[in-house]
This record gives structure tokens, C-alpha cells and sequence, in this order.
């Protein structure tokens, strides 16, 4: 629990100034938006909400939220607080355009956006279902180093993107994207 975690270092300091770095797409789904009553709890708190590459370790900061593979080794401690699901998506203009696919065999790599992985590589994406596993690796013209640029992307057309599904809860909704390969999960 976030406010929990906030609330320990804040007590056990006295420290009125708090900075945390955070992804941008956890900052606006649900950091920021818990803070107000944050502060009601601890009104003499000061909270410094940085915007942070998702895999990286910002300095200077009291604390940092990472977005990590389970499987992930770290150099730093950390302390895993949630496991967030990810959703394959496009937008409508992009599927009138290219035909929407039944299974991951049908995923054109050169129309997958790719987003970089903490160590700077394209991260692939995998799929499972039933006793299946397929793993596509995004060779679109478009990389970008955090979800949120890559949905700003493929809103507009660009192609398939694979992100948190934090990253697109208010896109799907507002009909935006349209979420794909449901049925096909992720690994564990």
C-alpha cells in the first residue's frame, strides 16, 4: 500500500519533504490522485511527485516506483507492491486500415510499437493460452522509452501497442482503443 509505504518513512523521519519518483502513467492513475488525502492524513507533509522512466532508478529520491518483469534482478532493494495486467490495443482508424487479428500469429511485428526495457532493449511480448505460448518482438518504426508516449502513438493510428493496462483505462472506455487477444494472456 502506497500510503502506507509514504506514511512509514514520513513518521519515522519526521521529514516534511517526501520525493518520489514515479512512472507517468501510475503518477496519473493513481499516485496523484490519492495524494490530497495523503495530505489530510499528514498535513505537514511536502510531496514531490517526479515524473521517472519506468525501469529506471531516479537520484536523489526518498523512493521510486519501477515497472519490472516479475523475473527481474535488481542492484537496489525493492519491495514489489503490485502486479500490473497489460493489454494488447489499437484504434479503430488503425484496424480499419489493418484486419483485426485472431491470435498473435496474425500480428504483423512491423506494427507493433515497441516500448524499451530496463536495460534499453525492445521488450517482446508473450502470449499464452492453453498449452500455447507465442512471443512477438515490436519492430514498428516507432520505440519510446515510457507507455504513455507510446499509447499518445497509437491513438492516433500508429499501430498495436502492449502496455499496463493503467497506461489505457480511460482510452478503452472513451473508445479510443479497442482491446485485443483477450483471450490470450500473458505469462506469468
Amino acid at each position: 500500500n502506497l500510503n502506507t509505504c509514504i506514511a512509514e518513512r514520513t513518521h519515522v523521519s519526521r521529514a516534511r519533504r517526501l520525493r518520489i519518483a514515479v512512472p507517468a502513467f501510475i503518477a496519473h492513475t493513481l499516485v496523484a490522485p490519492a495524494l490530497p488525502r495523503f495530505l489530510e492524513q499528514y498535513p505537514d507533509a511536502r510531496i514531490e511527485l517526479l515524473i521517472s522512466p519506468e525501469s529506471g532508478k531516479p537520484e536523489r529520491c526518498d523512493a521510486a516506483i519501477c515497472v519490472r518483469p516479475l523475473d527481474a534482478k535488481y542492484q537496489w532493494p525493492m519491495r514489489k507492491l503490485a502486479v500490473l495486467a497489460e493489454v494488447l490495443c489499437a484504434s479503430e482508424a488503425f484496424l480499419d486500415v489493418h484486419r483485426r487479428p485472431r491470435d498473435p500469429h496474425e500480428l504483423n511485428p512491423a506494427h507493433c510499437i515497441g516500448v524499451v526495457d530496463a536495460h534499453a532493449s525492445v521488450g517482446s511480448w508473450s502470449f499464452a493460452k492453453d498449452s500455447q505460448e507465442i512471443t512477438v518482438v515490436p519492430a514498428a518504426p516507432l520505440v519510446f522509452s515510457d507507455s504513455q508516449s507510446a499509447v499518445a502513438a497509437a491513438v492516433r493510428g500508429a499501430g498495436f501497442v502492449r502496455v499496463p493496462a493503467l497506461a489505457v483505462e480511460a482510452h478503452i472506455p472513451a473508445g479510443l482503443f479497442r482491446p485485443l487477444l483477450m483471450d490470450w494472456r500473458p505469462p506469468d
